[in-house]
């Protein structure tokens, strides 16, 4: 189903509807705007515009995007838990295996698309300047309320150049607090780099992450594409290079409906041609997530790890470490037979560890 845009002037209840306040050049009012399509919800999206701004962040109680409001008024976020919560309204075209090494396997590549990939996402965005003026730009243009296309006056101008000023501020600062600006920029494109080779590599044998049939992790990579790799000009020219497959999967994606869900593999298989991003999880997201996991413990609020290119001193990151306990969770859960079948499978690639609590 086909969603209506609105200017973003006042926050009603949408006639019933889903709301989702966002921006185009969002990560994941992306990921969300993808998932609604797919399922067939209705919904408005609504640009999160200055005008609503103060009212949004009142009844949400965040900054972040996207805010979906309910037909009932509630204003919820978070992506995950808001998708998964509607699983339940909405079971056709279920995002999440049944089955256990496709279920956990889901939710670990879930994990890392939500919570490591976005830091190669924000180095790119915000220390290329091409990027910065792309995307900072679209995002300062949502925010008054202005299409691409349009002409600014003086005093939107104005207001534009301030805008964007402390939104690019911010996502300078962004970059060093998760160990991504200008002193780690050949690690952090060497790893983007290898991250589009896995899934290329992988989607020239798999329709989706898990097959025939788009997962809770399709919809987290579909906003990347969406919203990042395939609008910014610098990752864009480099899937260009290495990952054309990506334009296919974008297509995919954006065409697939929940009435017409493909299936999983049989007998919870996983796709081969994962292997490799597996190990690319292993070598570099499963080496954080325990030295994270330690410092929240602690009450730290740094860290210092070396994935390679030297020790960092980074900042903690208490809501991925709130991720991975539930990941966790979810597998001490298993019994003793579903949980040795997962084990091997992630085990060999380095993804095992860091889930055992």
């Amino acid at each position: 189903m086909a969603a209506s845009t609105v200017d973003g002037t006042g926050a009603g209840n949408g006639g019933g509807n889903y709301i989702i306040y966002g921006a185009d050049a969002s990560y994941f009012t992306q990921k969300a705007l993808s998932y609604f399509a797919y399922k067939g919800i209705p919904f408005e999206y609504r640009k999160k515009t200055l005008a609503v701004q103060g009212e949004v962040e009142e009844k949400s109680g965040t900054h972040m995007i996207p805010v979906v409001v309910t037909p009932g008024g509630d204003y919820i976020w978070d992506t995950t838990p808001v998708m998964l919560g509607l699983e339940e309204k909405f079971p056709a075209g279920g995002i999440l295996p049944a089955t256990p090494r496709q279920r956990i396997l889901a939710r670990v590549l879930e994990d890392y698309l939500d919570e490591w990939v976005p830091r190669m996402v924000v180095h790119m965005r915000w220390l290329n300047d091409a990027d910065a003026e792309t995307s900072g730009g679209a995002i300062v243009r949502d925010m008054m309320g202005v299409s691409a296309d349009a002409a600014l006056d003086v005093p939107q101008q104005a207001i534009f150049d301030q805008v964007f000023g402390q939104l690019r501020d911010w996502g300078i600062k962004t970059c060093e607090k998760v160990g991504a600006g200008r002193g780690d920029a050949a690690q952090v494109e060497e790893e983007l780099g290898r991250f589009f080779v896995c899934l290329e590599a992988h989607l020239q044998s798999s329709k989706y992450l898990l097959g025939d049939r788009p997962s809770l992790p399709d919809f987290t990579l579909m906003g990347a594409l969406q919203a990042h790799f395939l609008f910014d000009p610098t990752p864009r020219a480099l899937v260009g290079q290495i990952a054309p497959s990506l334009g296919r999967y974008h297509s995919d994606m954006g065409a697939a409906r929940a009435g017409d869900a493909g299936a999983w593999p049989l007998g919870d298989e996983i796709p081969i041609g994962l292997t490799p991003l597996l190990q690319q999880i292993g070598a570099t997201f499963m080496r954080f997530l325990p030295v994270n996991a330690a410092a929240v413990a602690a009450g730290d609020k740094e860290l210092t790890i070396d994935l390679g290119h030297g020790p960092r001193t980074i900042a903690t990151r208490r809501y991925t470490e709130k991720c991975r306990a539930q990941i966790a969770a979810e597998i001490a859960a298993l019994d003793d037979v579903s949980r040795a079948s997962v084990e091997a499978i992630l085990a060999p690639a380095g993804c095992w560890d860091a889930y055992q609590d």
